[in-house]
């Protein structure tokens, strides 16, 4: 199975785990996997040799075109699913039991979050995800909570990754329009990673080239990713122990809303759980009827 970036509930009870063409399916550091599950990558380069350093076990091999491994796969699968139906099926409602469980959990968290104040990441991706259509495109260079928000289609979410590179998604929000200019293109991003993208140049762009993005920040005040890393390499040191470290708390800015508005786009700030869906239904009036770039800044929890 393809793991992706976050971590996955089920890696550390897999015995058997598929890397579909990824360089990076789980992190080590964080991510445990069992001793005796046995590894597979398959990809036209399975252990993945333009990276230079590269931790993860491989047990099989298999180079091969991501298309005709799983046509093959698929076929050997079918040859083994009889002799092993018992197995499968009790596997199979294993994972449903587990499956309900988790969705159920994921419910009444989102409902705990819904009234929170600061407002919660979990409430703003819920709204984004009830604006949204099936092929809307987002970018994602925010906290946004991926059990939260749907997707069917592909290419309709774009995301850095364990790569990071803060500050690409306005760029790429402004590339995604570009090439898709009949379709709904949403950014999200930290107040921070909005800082690092340039947004009067973006801002200036998107109204040159006539580019409506929706931009929603998440703003929780502060450069979380730089703080996570300084704190998490120094656990014992000063800045591990100060409640408040210098240059990365960004309190005592606020208004990016505005930074819109010299564009002539739409602007506007929640600080109100109760008004995000509103505000997020006004931004996207402003791009998809006045045809104009709009930023939503929502001061969030972290």
């Amino acid at each position: 199975m393809n793991l992706g970036y976050e971590l996955n509930p089920l890696l550390e009870h897999a015995d058997v785990i598929l890397a579909i063409d990824i360089a990076v399916p789980w992190l080590p550091a964080s991510d445990k996997v069992r001793a005796d599950a046995k590894v597979i990558h398959m990809a036209p380069d399975p252990l993945h040799g333009y990276v230079p350093v590269r931790g993860h076990p491989c047990d099989v091999a298999l180079a091969c075109s991501t298309a005709e491994g799983l046509r093959v796969l698929n076929e050997c699968m079918a040859e083994h699913e009889a002799g092993a139906k018992a197995r499968i099926d009790k596997r199979r409602a294993a994972l449903a039991a587990t499956w309900k469980t988790q969705r159920e959990g994921w419910r009444k968290n989102l409902e705990s979050a819904k009234d929170k104040s600061p407002i919660h990441p979990a409430w703003i991706t819920h709204c984004i995800n009830e604006i949204k259509g099936k092929d809307t495109i987002v970018i994602k260079e925010s906290p946004l909570v991926q059990e939260h928000i749907d997707f069917s289609e592909p290419a309709t979410l774009f995301n850095a990754g364990a790569a990071s590179g803060l500050g690409h998604g306005l760029g790429c929000a402004l590339g995604a329009k570009l090439a898709a200019r009949d379709r709904l293109v949403i950014g999200t991003h930290g107040d921070g990673s909005y800082m690092f993208g340039n947004p009067i140049s973006a801002h200036y762009v998107g109204a040159e080239q006539d580019l409506p993005v929706l931009t929603v920040l998440f703003n929780n005040q502060r450069w979380q990713a730089v703080r996570r890393a300084t704190v998490g390499l120094t656990r014992d040191g000063y800045a591990a122990k100060s409640p408040h470290q210098p240059i990365t708390f960004l309190d005592s800015i606020a208004n990016y809303q505005k930074a819109v508005e010299c564009a002539d786009g739409y602007g506007e700030k929640v600080t109100d759980a109760k008004e995000v869906m509103p505000a997020l239904e006004r931004g996207l009036k402003a791009v998809t009827v006045e045809k104009r770039q709009a930023v939503i800044n929502i001061i969030c929890s972290a």
